[in-house]
């Protein structure tokens, strides 16, 4: 099996978009559709299209490859921005069956990935009051497992400044609960 490194350059820099069918049969492409998935209800095949085009699309026009390729950094980036955009093409196609969140904008609020149930209300009300770059920071953090030096390089600031971030939500969600 090829390197994700050598088929994003087969793809990127030759132009071969044969290159395409190795991607989403290389194993850690393979989980990060199946994790962005796992987060709709709908019919599987259908999301993991859609999941696809949009991979295709972020390659095609968002992507530079550069030869200081990072895997971790290119499948993390590749993570938040095909799920956004898989969020707002699922929300805008299933009008008739809408997602939990289906009336919000924007995938980055964490308050997104969480089904609703009771237990999760009152966690649901503490997170819709923190601020986006909060939200976007936990979401990063706790629910995609990333280190805080991965965060600052997706959100382009310090680390100093997402761990800044990060307390002040933690400190905010405290006081929500106290």
């Amino acid at each position: 099996m090829a390197l994700l490194k050598n088929i994003i350059h087969d793809y990127k820099v030759n132009g071969n978009t044969e290159a395409l069918a190795d991607l989403f049969e290389n194993e850690k492409v393979k989980k990060l559709i199946n994790d962005i998935s796992r987060w709709y209800k709908y019919n599987k095949q259908d999301v993991i299209s859609v999941i696809k085009v949009h991979i295709i699309d972020y390659l095609k026009n968002s992507y530079e490859y550069n030869d200081q390729f990072n895997e971790k950094i290119f499948l993390d980036t590749m993570k938040f921005k095909v799920s956004y955009a898989t969020k707002k093409e699922v929300s805008r196609t299933q009008k008739d069956k809408e997602l939990p969140f289906g009336g919000m904008e924007q995938y980055e609020n964490i308050v997104d990935l969480l089904t609703i149930t009771e237990e999760h209300v009152d966690l649901l009300n503490g997170l819709r009051m923190l601020e986006e770059n909060e939200q976007k920071v936990l979401c990063l953090y706790y629910i995609d497992g990333l280190k805080e030096r991965e965060i600052c390089d997706i959100l382009g600031i310090s680390q100093s400044r997402v761990n800044q971030i990060k307390a002040r939500a933690i400190k905010k969600l405290k006081a929500y609960f106290n």
